[in-house]
């Protein structure tokens, strides 16, 4: 008699969950990116607007 293991087969549920793993990964490092871009731009135009402020009290 010849031993022959089993394996079970893929599952594409569990793809799919992987899948969706991996994009919501994806996503959520975007709105960090997108979230970080943001405040450094507030915080560059709020230095332009506080330079802007200075040269008109001189």
């Amino acid at each position: 008699m010849r031993f022959s293991p089993t394996f079970p087969g893929p599952s594409t549920l569990g793809e799919h969950d992987a899948r969706v793993d991996s994009v919501r990964a994806e996503s959520a490092a975007g709105v960090k990116e997108r979230a970080t871009r943001a405040l450094w731009t507030a915080f560059a135009l709020s230095l332009l607007a506080r330079g802007e402020r200075g040269t008109e009290s001189v």
